[in-house]
């Protein structure tokens, strides 16, 4: 196991003579980036972030017993700097760029990541949707949800279009030939029928 306080060059000799390191958990399930992570706001733990990321990123999605990923550890981390301590704007500088590294890699966009980023303090969160990756990770969340709306409005469009134009037809024939009242104008239904049609032949385009 990686000591939360060991140097660069140290770690590098481990990793060499024991890769799997980087996944070798203690009794908590944690592996070296979570030590890593839960200690962003000191000087070093950028750099062993770095390198265990360099080494495997595949750990940046790796839980401990109790279901968090490194992320919720570095948030946990990064709540604990004080406003008032003379060493706040560097520590939250390093806790940025362990953010930043850890989100290079590109993690999961699972739930538990979502959640841990939810719970970053609110000048690394804002920092961290200004990232590319997780502009992403969050734009493909929306659009997952998008195209069920769309589907239901495209359904839903349809049915007004041919009820609207069947009731319009049955008008007109009625208007027509004098079989009722001309008062009800034949035009109602198919305004509604218009933008129903508008509608499709606009989304057809999107497409």
């Amino acid at each position: 196991m990686v000591h939360s306080g060991a140097s660069a060059e140290v770690v590098r000799i481990l990793l060499d003579v024991v890769p799997v390191s980087t996944t070798a958990v203690d009794f908590n399930g944690r592996a070296p980036l979570h030590f890593a992570m839960g200690n962003s706001k000191e000087d070093f733990a950028h750099s062993l972030v770095e390198i265990l990321l360099e080494e495997n990123p595949s750990v940046a999605n790796q839980k401990d017993n109790e279901d968090n990923l490194p992320l919720q550890l570095l948030a946990k981390d990064a709540r604990q700097i004080s406003e008032n301590s003379e060493d706040s704007i560097i520590k939250k500088k390093n806790a940025v760029k362990c953010l930043e590294l850890y989100l290079a890699v590109v993690p999961e966009a699972s739930a538990d990541f979502l959640n841990a980023l939810k719970n970053l303090p609110k000048d690394l969160l804002e920092h961290a949707v200004t990232i590319q990756s997780v502009q992403k990770m969050l734009n493909g969340k929306i659009t997952q949800k998008f195209p069920t709306f769309v589907l239901f409005l495209d359904g839903f469009s349809l049915i007004m279009v041919i009820t609207c134009f069947s009731y319009a037809v049955d008008e007109y024939l009625k208007v027509r030939y004098n079989v009722e009242d001309k008062t009800r104008s034949e035009f109602d239904h198919l305004i509604v029928a218009l933008c129903g049609g508008t509608y499709k032949v606009a989304s057809s385009f999107q497409l």
